[in-house]
């Protein structure tokens, strides 16, 4: 793990702050994360192709400068739950019900809706907070 990384487990939450700004640490994290909890591959793969895509919603759309982005991810027997938290601008959320194969970008959010359970984002004190959940079974 690399110096700007930092990872810590409290009450069965694992917490990982990204300040590099890429989308790979935080993906290689909860694989890793994933892996200890002898998760399915396909939703492991499935969950983590959603974080990237919210972690590069962040980068792309929200002008966030040189603060960390703070990940928490909560697993238990039937669920995967990832906090993704920012202080970044406030992000615009997106009425889209379909998505263009042929675009270059755009399909992220679709594809976040299609494989988490529940997508929750709100805007409080100027933290921008999105949850994805998932459920599995073992």
């Amino acid at each position: 793990m690399s110096p700007r990384a930092k990872d810590t487990v409290a009450n069965n939450a694992t917490t990982f702050d990204i300040s590099d700004h890429t989308a790979d640490m935080a993906c290689r994290w909860l694989t890793a994360q994933c892996d200890d909890h002898a998760i399915d591959n396909q939703v492991a793969f499935q969950i983590t192709v959603c974080l990237a895509e919210a972690i590069n919603n962040i980068l792309q759309h929200s002008g966030l400068d040189n603060n960390p982005i703070h990940l928490q991810c909560s697993l238990d027997s039937q669920q995967i739950i990832i906090d993704i938290s920012h202080t970044a601008a406030r992000y615009q959320t997106s009425s889209h019900t379909s998505i263009d194969l042929l675009k270059e970008s755009g399909r992220g959010s679709e594809i976040m809706r299609l494989w988490t359970d529940q997508i929750h984002y709100r805007h409080l004190d100027g933290v921008n907070h999105l949850r994805l959940l998932r459920h599995y079974k073992r």
